[in-house]
């Protein structure tokens, strides 16, 4: 009998240690997982602007157009 609490001692401990090993992959999945969402935020949040730039662009182009066909005239 002795002998099989000493077994289930070790394997207590065996599975305390897997446990804490798993929270803490745990942990750094989740730490993943946030960094992930926060750099699909900023890249989100880029192309917004880099989309407004755009399109800023594209008018003040399409206004010196008109201005230059006015000027032709």
């Amino acid at each position: 009998m002795h002998h099989t609490i000493d077994d289930l001692l070790i394997s207590q401990e065996a599975l305390a240690s897997a446990r804490l090993h798993l929270q803490m992959e745990n942990e750094r999945l989740r730490r993943h997982v946030r960094n992930h969402h926060n750099v699909v935020r900023d890249l989100r949040r880029q192309l917004e602007r880099q989309q407004s730039t755009q399109a800023h662009l594209e008018a003040a182009l399409a206004a010196v157009l008109q201005l230059k066909e006015a000027t032709d005239e």
